[in-house]
């Protein structure tokens, strides 16, 4: 399974670890519910503008979503 792929298990992950519906992790990422679903569905890629403000919101390292230097 490529790398890539897992990112959206990651991020479901982390929402369900923060005790969030998608509509309430979408409002604190200032993102749509539908959109936050495709990510954890891995149909959408998690930019890096939103992969920094997961760092922000949720103090998650941002390698834990790329693996490289960010």
């Amino acid at each position: 399974m490529p790398k890539h792929s897992l990112l959206g298990h990651r991020l479901k992950r982390l929402r369900r670890q923060q005790g969030l519906t998608q509509v309430a992790m979408a409002e604190r990422l200032n993102i749509s519910p539908s959109y936050l679903n495709l990510m954890e569905h891995n149909q959408r890629a998690l930019t890096r503008p939103l992969i920094a403000r997961l760092s922000e919101e949720f103090g998650v390292d941002v390698h834990d979503f790329t693996g490289e230097i960010f």
